[in-house]
Order: structure tokens, then sequence, then C-alpha cells
């Protein structure tokens, strides 16, 4: 089932496919929130595992699987986004699904979208719009969570794709496209 496009579209032409700063709303099929129980003694030494998927944690991590990608959110909670199918059985109606007593998966994939900024001033339009430093911070193998008009967007970079990824609640989304094109006016 695709979802409906959150940001308005004949908005989003404007700036789609510009040299100098290009602006795109990136579907993905699912976003699954992974976390584990506080109470599991965790350290380096210990594998965190869901479905042959090992977990990392690794502050920051961005952790790939084919074209899938694991966030880190916390030291106990991890973002899964994917357009494959990986964890739709684990998760069926209730969309909350207890795993074991110690971890859950959350289908938060109607609860989500993800903003591609790209072009050659796209670092620039980030810097007005966060405090991050951008360039310091944000690499292929790690992301961030900042305020970005006061919301809270997840900052990550594909190792495949040229340009940085927002990654925000849904009813955020139009909000934080228009920041991001009233930044992006002098660079169009």
């Amino acid at each position: 089932m695709k979802v409906k496009p959150y940001i308005s579209h004949s908005e989003l032409n404007k700036v789609r496919n510009n040299k100098n700063i290009s602006i795109s709303e990136v579907y993905f099929k699912h976003y699954f929130n992974i976390k584990f129980d506080r109470k599991i003694v965790y350290d380096q030494d210990i594998i965190l595992e869901i479905e042959d998927i090992k977990i990392p944690n690794t502050y920051n991590k961005i952790t790939y699987y084919d074209n899938d990608r694991l966030i880190w959110l916390s030291p106990y909670e991890w973002m899964y986004i994917t357009n494959s199918d990986k964890f739709h059985n684990l998760c069926k109606s209730p969309k909350y699904e207890y795993i074991d007593d110690l971890k859950s998966i959350i289908d938060l994939s109607s609860a989500y979208t993800t903003i591609k900024l790209s072009g050659e001033y796209y670092i620039n339009v980030l810097n007005k719009i966060t405090t991050l430093d951008i360039l310091e911070n944000i690499t292929s193998e790690y992301c961030a969570q900042s305020l970005i008009s006061n919301i809270k967007t997840i900052i990550w970079m594909d190792n495949l794709t040229k340009g940085i990824f927002l990654t925000v609640n849904s009813s955020y989304s139009q909000y934080l496209f228009e920041t991001i094109l009233d930044a992006s006016q002098e660079f169009i």
C-alpha cells in the first residue's frame, strides 16, 4: 500500500532536480522502531539480534543491510528504514508487537516522512536552518538528531547518493519543506 505524499508536490516541483538545490520527498515503504528493554545489560560484547539483523550499539551509527538502513536513535532504540517486507509478518495488527519480554517492534510507516536535500548548496541551506555542524557530524556511516525549526529531525546521509535525508514526523513534513524552501531562495 503506497502512502499519499505529505508534501505539496506542486510546490516541490519548483526545486526538484535544480543543480544548486534540489528538494524531494523520498518514499520508503516501512519505518520500524526497534526497542530493547533497558533491563538488558548491554555492552560491546553482547550482540543484539532480530530476524538475523545484528544491532550494533554505536552512538549515531547507520548500518546498511542491502538497501535497508538501521539508524541508531538511543542506546536501546533504532529505526529500520526499508522498502522490503522484512518485518511485515512480525508487525501484524495491532501494529505494536512484542517479540518477547525484552524487545519490541513498532510499525511507524505512516508516521514518518523523509525529505532529501541535494545539489551544490544543500550544506549551506542546512547550516541556515540548524545549529548542528553538518560536515562535522553527518557522514554515510553516522547520523544525528537535531531540531530544525523546532522539529525533531533525524539527519542522515546515504552511502549510495549525494545529498542528505531529513526524517520527520509526517505531520511536520510540509512545515519542514516550507522552512527549507525559504532558506533555499538565494540558491534557486
